[in-house]
Parts: structure tokens; C-alpha cells; sequence
């Protein structure tokens, strides 16, 4: 009989190990391939967008911003401009002090928690409402999976920052299910004899 974990990655599994190969090869190629058609396809509106940037904020008479938080934003803006280089995709790390245990374990961005645990929830909710007979064995399903969700959760928070942030959110739950891809494809073929 094939277990609830068995059953819960065989959600995720491929027909065959070369399909999964050539999708984790699409995988690995696709944060290669996208800032190259990026710049390809967006470098020239991206280009425009700076030059009006430019443009009004020198249309703003500097000597007239009184304010000193407008005169700040007016700078960050020039200075914003500057530093673009036009590149589609940008890491930025983020180096945090931990001094005590406090600091390890604290969620810095509730979204890019949810994002990297959600998927492990669900696994541990399907798993325990699933019609598996034997009861203990899905209250540990469910148990190991919202560890994971925290674990993964914690992870995935501590991954650089990647610009667009969306583009993080959204690629930690796809990796993820690619991991629980890989993960069914050779659990399928461990129960198929392949």
C-alpha cells in the first residue's frame, strides 16, 4: 500500500524522469533567459521612462523646494536615475546583524514567508483530510509538512532580495513545487521498480 507522503508527491510527479529533466533544465536556463530577453525586448521603453524621469525633475526649480523632505525625494530620484544600469533583474543582499536568537528566528518580510511556507501547508491540510486510513500516520504527515512550511518559510526570507520583489514571491513557490516534482518523479519510480 503506498503511503499518505507517497501519495501527496505523486500530486506533483512527471510521466517520466526525461520530462522532469527537460523541465529542470528549462528551469535552470529560465533565470539566464530572462534578463537577456528583458533587455532585449524593454531596454528602449525602460530608456524612455528614465529620460522623462530626467526631464521633470529638471523641470523642478530645486532652489524653490523649501521642504527638506521634498528636496530629498527630489535627489533620490536623480540619484536613482543614476544608478540604473538598465538591467532587468537586480540582487540585492541583505545583511542583517544577528546577535541573539531573537534575531535568527524573526520573519523580516511576511509576504516572502508565506510564499516559501503556503505550499507545505496546503501539503499538510490535504494530507490530513485525505482519506488515508490510517489516522496516526496523517497527523505525522501533517505535522512534518507545517515544519517544512516554517522552515522553508524561514528560508526563503532569508534569500536575497531579487527586483521586481514579485518576481521572488511568486519563483519561491514554483521552486518549491519543482522540489516536490523532482521528489514524486523518484518516488514513483522507486515504487515502479524504474
Amino acid at each position: 500500500m503506498e503511503s499518505l507522503v507517497e501519495k501527496l508527491f505523486a500530486l506533483f510527479a512527471f510521466k517520466d524522469r526525461k520530462t522532469m529533466f527537460l523541465f529542470l533544465l528549462a528551469l535552470f536556463l529560465l533565470p539566464i533567459l530572462v534578463p537577456i530577453a528583458s533587455e532585449y525586448f524593454f531596454s528602449a521603453s525602460r530608456a524612455e521612462r528614465q529620460i522623462e524621469l530626467v526631464q521633470k525633475a529638471n523641470a523642478v526649480d530645486k532652489a524653490k523646494i523649501k521642504d527638506k523632505r521634498l528636496s530629498a525625494g527630489y535627489e533620490d530620484v536623480l540619484n536613482g536615475v543614476a544608478k540604473r544600469t538598465g538591467g532587468a533583474l537586480t540582487i540585492t543582499p541583505r545583511l542583517k546583524a544577528t546577535k541573539t536568537l531573537k534575531d535568527v528566528f524573526s520573519v523580516g518580510d511576511l509576504t516572502v514567508f508565506i510564499s516559501g511556507s503556503l505550499l507545505w501547508f496546503i501539503l499538510g491540510l490535504v494530507g490530513l483530510l485525505s482519506n488515508h486510513a490510517n489516522v496516526p500516520e496523517k497527523i505525522i504527515v501533517f505535522v512534518v509538512m507545517v515544519i517544512l512550511g516554517l522552515l522553508f518559510g524561514w528560508f526563503a526570507d532569508r534569500i536575497p532580495g531579487v527586483d521586481p520583489a514579485l518576481l521572488k514571491v511568486l519563483g519561491i513557490p514554483f521552486a518549491e513545487a519543482a522540489l516536490c516534482s523532482v521528489i514524486g518523479t523518484f518516488l514513483k519510480g522507486i515504487r515502479e521498480g524504474n
